[in-house]
C-alpha cells in the first residue's frame, strides 16, 4: 500500500536549475487524519518543498483555479513579491487554500545544506499528485473585549 501526504501550498516560486526552469512549491502539512504526517516546521525542518516542471505547474494552476472558482468566482492565483523582491504565486488575496494529495514515490528524508548559523534543513517531497482540493482559510485569532 502506498503512502500519501496532504499538503497546503503556501507559495510557488519559479527557479532556474541545472536542467532549466522548474517550480518550487513551499508547502505545509494539512494536519488531516489518514495521511503521513510531515516533520514539525522550525523544530525538525526549516522548509518543506515539492518541485514540479513548469508544464506540470501550469496544469496544477489551471485545475486548482477551476476548483477555486467553484468556491469564489473571482478567485485566482496572484503574483506577489517577497522582501528580497522575488516574485511568487500565492492564493492569499483569494482567502483560499489549495491542497495537494501526493502519493509518495520515496521515503520522506530531510537534507541539510549550508553550515553553522546558515544551515538549513529541507524536506523534499517526491511523488505524484493524486488529488487537488480547495478550502477557505481558517479564521485567525481575534479579540473579544467586553
Amino acid at each position: 500500500m502506498s503512502q500519501q501526504v496532504k499538503v497546503e501550498i503556501s507559495s510557488a516560486y519559479v527557479r532556474e536549475g541545472a536542467n532549466g526552469k522548474f517550480v518550487s512549491l513551499n508547502v505545509r502539512d494539512s494536519g488531516e487524519a489518514g495521511f503521513v504526517a510531515l516533520p514539525e516546521m522550525s523544530t525538525e525542518v526549516s522548509f518543506v518543498t515539492y518541485s514540479v516542471s513548469t508544464e506540470i505547474w501550469a496544469e496544477l494552476m489551471k485545475i486548482s483555479e477551476a476548483k477555486m472558482k467553484e468556491v469564489n468566482p473571482k478567485a485566482k492565483w496572484s503574483v506577489e513579491t517577497d522582501s528580497a523582491k522575488n516574485k511568487y504565486y500565492s492564493t492569499k488575496s483569494s482567502d483560499l487554500v489549495v491542497q495537494l494529495e501526493i502519493e509518495l514515490s520515496r521515503a520522506l528524508t530531510v537534507k541539510s545544506t549550508g553550515s553553522g548559523r546558515k544551515s538549513v534543513d529541507t524536506l523534499g517531497i517526491s511523488g505524484d499528485v493524486t488529488a487537488i482540493t480547495v478550502r477557505g482559510r481558517r479564521a485567525g485569532n481575534g479579540l473579544k473585549l467586553s
